[in-house]
């Protein structure tokens, strides 16, 4: 019954027929769409990207993880949109994935489309109609404390020389970050430079990824345990191209260490919802809001509708133009 519901979904939202239910069709209108129905369709995106699913729709090749499993996701700190403004000097998001799930920044926040969906699953409206792709720069396995950092957060903290790039430093593979590093006791470390041009995208999220998986193993107590993976800002002022998969709540950001205190369930949603109706207001694209449940290895993914915001009607377009 439940291969049938996905089937019956798959032709309701998209005209044809998926082989698998899990994968995806191919999208040949994103407009006049459902909104319940495409909710719940990012809905299990969502959490076949953060359980490893996706990858076997999907497979990364020779590509960094974060091209087909996990999510990239970041909190709101203000009840802004610096996020999509070009001019931010980086935008800062945690990898979020099932077998590295840690507490996260905060309550509620953004996630983007893992971009094997984006070249898979999204139209090509020619080159200047496509979503913007992500271009991640550095990545540290904890938070990089990267507001004191130089290179616009992917270099040193001021008078602390082991605090610049790994590279730098001769640190290639997780067990030399964990011999130098491993007590974490402030910020004084090294992050791992993401360049697709020399393969250290692969690389150094492959690093990273293994290090934050010890430091899981371990069990160790960590203040700020969420790993940073740090962006450029988007290019243009073009909000309708960010491929933003989904606004998210969070009611168990599992950290009683943030920046900032941790929202109220109500608050967490207040706040996905100002920013859901903004950027549905400027672009005239719905981006579901989904209830993650907790920020760990159990975390569930709901879309329900009466999350989203007021003010937002039934059939809608979805998907960056």
């Amino acid at each position: 019954m439940k291969i049938i519901f996905q089937v019956l979904l798959t032709l309701s939202l998209f005209g044809q027929v998926s082989v698998y239910a899990a994968d995806s069709p191919t999208f040949k209108s994103m407009r006049n769409v459902d909104r319940n129905i495409f909710g719940k369709y990012v809905e299990g995106r969502m959490s076949e990207a953060f359980d490893g699913r996706l990858a076997t729709i999907y497979p990364c090749g020779d590509r960094p993880a974060y091209y087909c499993q996990g999510l990239m996701v970041t909190a709101f700190e203000a009840n802004s949109t610096y996020w999509m403004d070009p001019k931010t000097k980086r935008l800062s998001y945690t990898y979020f994935r099932k077998d590295i799930a840690t507490p996260l920044y905060g309550s509620a926040g953004l996630a983007l489309w893992p971009q094997a969906s984006v070249d898979h699953d999204f139209p090509k409206n020619g080159p200047n109609q496509q979503a913007f792709t992500p271009v991640y720069r550095c990545a540290f396995p904890n938070d990089g404390n990267t507001d004191s950092r130089s290179d616009n957060g992917c270099g040193e903290i001021a008078n602390e020389v082991d605090s610049a790039p790994c590279a730098s430093l001769g640190i290639t593979t997780a067990q030399q970050w964990l011999d130098k590093y491993g007590n974490l006791v402030d910020w004084d470390f090294c992050g791992f430079t993401l360049n697709h041009a020399d393969g250290s995208d692969k690389t150094g999220m492959d690093v990273v990824i293994q290090i934050d998986a010890t430091l899981k193993r371990l069990g160790k107590f960590i203040s700020f345990p969420w790993n940073e993976i740090v962006a450029e800002p988007w290019p243009s002022n073009e909000a309708g191209r960010i491929p933003l998969m989904a606004f998210f709540s969070l009611p168990d950001p599992g950290s009683t260490k943030t920046h900032s205190a941790s929202l109220s369930h109500r608050a967490s949603l207040a706040t996905a919802q100002a920013q859901q109706k903004k950027y549905y207001d400027l672009t005239n694209i719905f981006v579901p809001i989904i209830e993650i449940s907790s920020a760990s290895a159990t975390a569930i993914f709901v879309y329900r509708d009466e999350d989203q915001a007021p003010g937002i009607p039934d059939l809608v377009t979805v998907f960056p133009q």
